[in-house]
């Protein structure tokens, strides 16, 4: 992609590199999840049996799947969300967990 910007005051140097962000789009007051949630898999000894409508849920590039603890710290809920607007770190969620829920991103071994 090439841009043309004004350089009047001459910072801009033949051969230098920028980053640029390009907004295309921006909502507020909306739900978001960061973007490591919807790529989060637990353990298969965790999660049960994954059935066809999860694994469309996952697959699909508008629809995702977030796991949210319950008391069972072993026994997350799986719930099928509606995705927006997408940055590079978080993502919006249109519908499928409420607000304040906690949704997990990573797991690790507790060693004992």
């Amino acid at each position: 992609m090439i841009l043309d910007v004004d350089n009047v005051d001459g910072k801009l140097l033949t051969g230098l590199t920028a980053n640029v962000d390009i907004i295309t789009g921006r909502n507020s007051d909306v739900l978001r999840v960061p973007i490591a949630s919807t790529r989060f898999l637990p353990r298969e000894t965790d999660r049960g049996e994954m059935d066809e409508s999860d694994q469309e849920a996952q697959s699909t590039g508008r629809r995702a799947t977030v796991w949210v603890p319950q008391e069972d710290p072993y026994a997350p809920v799986r719930k099928s969300v509606t995705l927006g607007l997408q940055g590079e770190n978080y993502v919006e969620i249109k519908d499928g967990v409420e607000e304040g829920a906690t949704v997990l991103v990573r797991s690790r071994e507790i060693e004992e």
